[in-house]
């Protein structure tokens, strides 16, 4: 009769440590994804934010040549097209497939995430062609519903 009873006993506290362990562990996942306070919503970036963002992460990407399991060789630095800007606009505005030059993501509220996460390997090459020169980005949405468009020439 004892030994049920210290069965039960040690049952019973491992179903608690158990809980309090599953309890601790959603805290602090719920804390590190900013959750479990109040909301705070992720703000769209602004025109000259991305801008500047895509110009250094971009060519930063091209500088060391990492794009994917690829290595593509350095690639000169872009410059910004307010003409590929408004064609992104529009691209990640329709969602339309996107052609020979252009790249469309979804999923990431920062453009670093954005193209070192999110690209697939035919992205890559176009974000690596050397004989790119200009380019243009623009995204829409908010937070993890994020889309981005990338034009080149």
């Amino acid at each position: 009769m004892q030994c049920r009873y210290i069965a039960a006993l040690i049952a019973a506290l491992i179903a608690a440590l158990i809980a309090a362990l599953i309890a601790a562990l959603i805290a602090a996942l719920l804390t590190s994804c900013g959750g479990g306070g109040p909301s705070t919503p992720t703000p769209i970036p602004t025109p000259d934010a991305v801008k500047n963002a895509a110009l250094i992460d971009i060519n930063a990407l091209r500088f060391f040549a990492g794009c994917g399991p690829t290595w593509y060789g350095p690639a000169a630095a872009l410059a910004w097209s307010a003409t590929l800007e408004s064609a992104a606009s529009i691209l990640v505005q329709t969602r339309a497939p996107p052609g020979a030059n252009e790249i469309l993501t979804h999923g990431h509220p920062a453009i670093s995430e954005t193209i070192t996460l999110d690209l697939t390997p035919q992205d890559c090459a176009k974000l690596m062609n050397p004989a790119y020169t200009i380019v243009g980005v623009s995204s829409i949405g908010p937070g993890f519903d994020l889309y981005w468009a990338i034009e080149l020439l």
